[in-house]
């Protein structure tokens, strides 16, 4: 018997290594499961705009669910399997001392009688320590959970914190606002706020700045004008075109966003072809090729200052490639330096390439790079002189 379970013992330590590594892996994978699923709640906006990137965000979230699945229901077949051996490898053993020893051994029935109490006496204590290997595999992968989540606690950054279209829209002449209101309501349904009634036009190709008071209303109009938002009065025309419910996924495909509450995510998704040199590159001009770099699993880091966080929501708008980019105060948080280098030679670029920029900024002694200035103030949009 102890020569039979010394001969196994190899076996049972790789059933408990191999055990172990499926289970750090399968948490692995929920880990990754619960980031995405965070990243599709705090990137709504980012993915209701951008078609393209919010399938990619499903199939992520679909593909890592699926292998967390498969991971954890092979782990446990391969423990019930295991057990199920160990119980016949048990009873195999008895079998051999009560019936085939004594036949290649011939004994006294009392002797075989007194070997075969001491083997099940014996065999009780083995089968639950070795029955207790997955358990204990299960306890030392989830306290390796824990201290792995403990230093990413003590080394954690302080963070600042759809309908389907098949066919978006990739080009327009003007936008405009016809009447366009939009009422925030308490619980009895009374008015606490409203932007409107709002007529403007917004043409191909131009810099508009947005300046205007703390709550003046600035981000319901971006919200209003990238249709994430419905008006409750009025309307909103793509070259003359009403823009109903039914063309609103379609509308949205004009747009990349970067709002003051962006989202960042790891991958670009919705861009499935981006060149990691071309990434790169991008990151070196905007001054961060030295605290991340983008791979084919996405940026290596995205433990940034709330200004490099905001450079990099830049570029993954930048490299959608939509008709229209909205920056809510893009440049808050840069150095003047790169402020400069924003508004004199990076925002010109867009423009050149055919993009209608939409600013919203207080950064006045930069408004003759633009071709407008809308003020809006106590929810009403007025043109600057």
């Amino acid at each position: 018997m102890l020569v039979v379970y010394a001969v196994l013992a190899p076996t049972y330590v790789s059933s408990w290594k191999r055990t172990r590594g499926e289970l750090l892996e399968a948490d692995h994978r929920e880990g990754q499961l619960l980031d995405r699923l965070d990243g599709l709640l705090h990137g709504f906006k980012e993915l209701a705009l951008d078609r393209n990137q919010s399938d990619a965000v499903y199939a992520a979230i679909c593909n890592t669910a699926e292998q967390a699945y498969r991971l954890n229901v092979s782990c446990h077949i391969f423990q019930v399997k295991g057990m199920i051996l160990r119980r016949m490898i048990n009873y195999s053993v008895l079998f051999a001392v009560v019936f085939v020893v004594p036949w290649l051994v011939p004994e006294s029935p009392d002797t075989i009688l007194k070997v075969a109490t001491t083997m099940l006496f014996i065999v009780g204590p083995l089968t639950v320590i070795i029955d207790l290997l997955p358990l204990m595999a299960r306890i030392d992968a989830a306290v390796t959970s824990l201290y792995q989540l403990e230093r990413r606690i003590d080394h954690a950054p302080v963070r600042s914190d759809g309908l389907p279209s098949a066919s978006p829209l990739r080009g327009f002449e003007e936008i405009a606002f016809n009447g366009v209101e939009f009422q925030y309501l308490d619980r009895d349904g009374q008015p606490l706020f409203w932007v409107g009634p709002c007529d403007l036009v917004l043409r191909r190709g131009e810099r508009v700045f947005i300046v205007g008071d703390n709550g003046s209303g600035k981000s319901t109009l971006l919200k209003l004008l990238t249709g994430l938002y419905r008006p409750q009065r009025g309307e909103i025309l793509v070259d003359g075109t009403p823009i109903t419910d039914a063309e609103r996924p379609a509308y949205w495909g004009l747009f990349s966003a970067v709002f003051t509450d962006f989202h960042l995510f790891a991958h670009l998704y919705g861009a499935p072809d981006a060149d990691p040199a071309l990434v790169n590159a991008k990151l070196e001009e905007l001054g961060l090729a030295e605290d991340t770099r983008y791979t084919p699993d996405g940026f290596t880091d995205l433990a940034l200052s709330t200004g490099q966080r905001k450079r990099l929501a830049f570029l993954a708008a930048e490299l959608r490639d939509r008709p229209v980019c909205v920056f809510d105060e893009l440049a808050a948080d840069q150095d003047p330096g790169f402020q400069r280098r924003l508004y004199e030679e990076i925002l010109p670029e867009l423009s050149r390439q055919g993009r209608t920029l939409v600013l919203v900024s207080h950064d006045e002694r930069y408004f003759h790079t633009g071709d407008r200035v809308l003020r809006i103030s106590d929810g009403l949009v007025s043109e600057q002189v």
